[in-house]
């Protein structure tokens, strides 16, 4: 699925932690092949430079493919089944509403302008749209589990649940625990202890989710509040800030090149090169036209978004009553003072998840 003269290799990486802090010891080019292995030690600096250069391409892809099984073919019927299930004015079905609001236009996108034969997609990476799409439907979906993705449970699964300097970890549960706060005082304001087991909707909505989504892990029933509490949590984040760090200002991470190229022009090599100069790489890297057509493919997932649409505004929906208004205020109260705090970081951090950016859905 590579198109023509483009490159791409199934490289690993090994990391090692201590004391909390994550290294890379060998990038490995190709499978079971000995000769292929790279490290900051036993290696130039240009020829580890190489291997970087092919494990981040690869992992570009991973990640987008990964990225577009989750947060889209799993998690868009989630809205699709509210719509079937849930009353206009029941209150979990005006969440679902702002989170998956204009989703149905992506599938209508994706095919007329990212995946379509010729289309950004092609024109930016190695990789072609059809060979994503495989790797979606072969690989990341079978692979997808809801229960085990949980937030914190991805990054245990990753093994960087405890690193020293994380910075998705670190923003990520700033907001997932205010995500959490505002789900339990909302849901508490229209449910009492038991009556989720009365609510014939949600039950139903939850049986349809178990058997009729793509992924697996999913509860066929809510059996008290809290299981509906953590479910809408952990939707929400998964819509909103962890489609986000996949997706959203992707320049900052993917437009970089040549530290994290989307296209290669020339094979690994396959023995170790020794190159003294980073000026020898020059031969791996596109021209200038197949760059900026990487380059436009990054912007098209970066295009800053403004109000309306941000996560701080997830509960502006008319059903609210005074006093889920003020779950809805200080919602937007305490994200506006994380984004402060991300914001007051030194030009160049990381600052994919600041909330003055961070849409409430996952529309591209």
């Amino acid at each position: 699925f590579l198109s023509p003269g483009r490159y791409a290799v199934p490289a690993a990486a090994l990391f090692f932690v201590k004391d909390r802090d994550m290294v890379p010891l060998a990038i490995q080019l190709r499978p079971n092949d000995t000769s292929a292995i790279y490290t900051p030690v036993d290696n130039t600096d240009a020829d580890w430079f190489l291997a970087k250069m092919f494990f981040n391409q690869i992992d570009i892809i991973a990640q987008s493919g990964y990225h577009f099984a989750e947060t889209h073919v799993v998690m868009e019927p989630i809205g699709i089944s509210a719509r079937r299930n849930l009353a206009s004015n029941h209150p979990v079905r005006g969440v679902i509403d702002k989170l998956f609001q204009n989703s149905n236009a992506i599938p209508i996108f994706g095919d007329e302008t990212l995946f379509n034969t010729g289309g950004v997609f092609d024109r930016g990476a190695s990789l072609q749209a059809r060979g994503l799409t495989t790797f979606v439907l072969e690989t990341a979906l079978p692979e997808y589990h809801f229960a085990k993705s949980t937030f914190e449970g991805d990054l245990k699964n990753r093994g960087v649940d405890k690193l020293k300097y994380y910075p998705y970890s670190q923003d990520g549960r700033e907001v997932k625990k205010l995500i959490d706060q505002l789900i339990d005082e909302y849901l508490d304001l229209y449910y009492e202890k038991d009556d989720i087991l009365d609510d014939v909707e949600i039950q139903e909505f939850a049986r349809e989710l178990a058997e009729q989504l793509p992924g697996k892990g999913f509860p066929g029933a809510f059996d008290d509040l809290k299981e509906l509490k953590a479910f809408l949590g952990e939707v929400m984040f998964i819509v909103t800030a962890r489609h986000a760090a996949m997706n959203i200002r992707t320049v900052w991470q993917y437009g970089q090149y040549p530290f994290v190229p989307l296209t290669l022009v020339q094979p690994a090599p396959s023995t170790y090169p020794s190159f003294q100069s980073l000026d020898q790489l020059l031969p791996f890297l596109p021209n200038l036209t197949d760059t900026a057509a990487s380059c436009f493919l990054t912007a098209t997932f970066s295009i800053p978004f403004t109000r309306g649409v941000l996560l701080k505004e997830i509960l502006s929906f008319p059903v609210l009553t005074k006093r889920s208004q003020c779950s809805a205020d200080k919602f937007t109260s305490e994200l506006e003072k994380l984004s402060t705090e991300i914001n007051g970081r030194s030009p160049g951090s990381y600052k994919i998840l600041d909330p003055e950016s961070l849409p409430c859905n996952s529309f591209i």
